[in-house]
């Protein structure tokens, strides 16, 4: 799974901050988006009954400022199957 993730879209609530973020944070203007991709278990998902739940450990890789980062950051992630 990929997706593309628009920096200049970030919104805080707060304007100063939100321009403080593109400016100085993501250089949104040299570098709008930042790319993040995701392992899935794909066979263990398709097999899920409806409502059911299962917890799977996700690498994710991010590129953040035209630099892809060489080593995925773990984590969890909930899935379900909808009832419908």
């Amino acid at each position: 799974m990929s997706t593309s993730i628009d920096l200049n879209s970030v919104d805080t609530l707060i304007l100063v901050r939100n321009e403080r973020f593109k400016v100085l944070f993501f250089e949104a203007e040299k570098f709008p988006q930042a790319i993040a991709k995701a392992w899935l278990d794909l066979v263990e998902i398709k097999a899920l009954r409806a409502g059911q739940l299962i917890t799977q450990q996700v690498e994710v890789n991010l590129d953040l400022h035209g630099v892809n980062m060489d080593k995925p950051v773990s984590g969890n992630r909930l899935v379900s199957k909808q009832l419908y």
